[in-house]
């Protein structure tokens, strides 16, 4: 069989079958439908498009050493002298902390999380409770009648592609009695930087992603083709294999 031109959409043509693991077409499954509609909190209108920026970040459950996440949660803690300070990232059902200070656990349910509320849409990109035994919305939330016995919250919007995964925030046992606009601008910025190198490692990824899907529509190609393109399949294997190198050192 003779091959035709070797050309980008003759690969993706012979390559229909093969699909690297992407989120372009995420949508909810039945069950996410189920967790959502029995939350106790509000949920954004853009949640699908949420989740999937946020699962797009693979930054969940992450464990992986990056002290640069740590600096900021303390010098938060510092700079504002309260005890907590975390960098919360809201899942389906689940807030979950990719740092934080003052606090043991690493996640909470969502309905319990101050931070469900940051990520809605209305919400301004800094939101603060002063006194959450004042608000009706928290008055008789588990961590503000128990551990760890939250009364004052501010939380900065982190924005990754527009939307909202999580926030910045800082947590004192202590109400206060204001936090004027000096302080929520340099929340902002430290969250500003956060969002930022998450929005770099998601990019990062796709960008692999990208690499694996080209590579593999090459290979498909290759292999139906093998007598004229026996030079292209080597380097093409060869290059995937550095690229899985490359991904297992980093």
């Amino acid at each position: 069989e003779t091959a035709p031109p070797y050309k980008m959409e003759n690969i993706a043509k012979d390559a229909l079958s093969i699909r690297c693991f992407t989120l372009d077409d995420f949508d909810l499954t039945v069950s996410d439908k189920i967790i959502l509609k029995n939350l106790h909190v509000p949920v954004p209108k853009n949640e699908t498009k949420r989740l999937q920026v946020l699962r797009q970040s693979e930054i969940l459950d992450s464990f992986d050493i990056d002290e640069t996440y740590d600096r900021y949660t303390h010098l938060a803690a510092r700079l504002f002298k309260v005890p907590i300070c975390l960098i919360s990232l809201v899942d389906i059902d689940r807030q979950w902390f990719k740092s934080r200070v003052g606090l043991a656990g690493i996640e909470t349910h969502r309905d319990s999380a101050f931070c469900a509320y940051t990520v809605l849409e209305e919400t301004p990109d800094v939101f603060v409770v002063l006194d959450a035994l004042d608000d009706p919305r928290f008055c008789s939330n588990p961590l503000v009648v128990g551990p760890p016995f939250i009364r004052f919250y501010a939380g900065a919007a982190l924005y990754v592609e527009q939307v909202k995964i999580g926030s910045f925030c800082i947590i004192d046992s202590v109400p206060k009695s204001e936090f004027d606009l000096n302080m929520k601008m340099n929340l902002m910025d430290i969250g500003s930087i956060v969002a930022n190198m998450i929005s770099a490692r998601r990019a990062k990824l796709l960008d692999i992603e990208s690499d694996l899907a080209r590579l593999s529509m090459s290979i498909v190609y290759s292999l139906k083709y093998p007598l004229k393109n026996l030079t292209d399949l080597r380097k093409n294997l060869s290059n995937t294999v550095e690229l899985i190198a490359s991904l297992c050192i980093e």
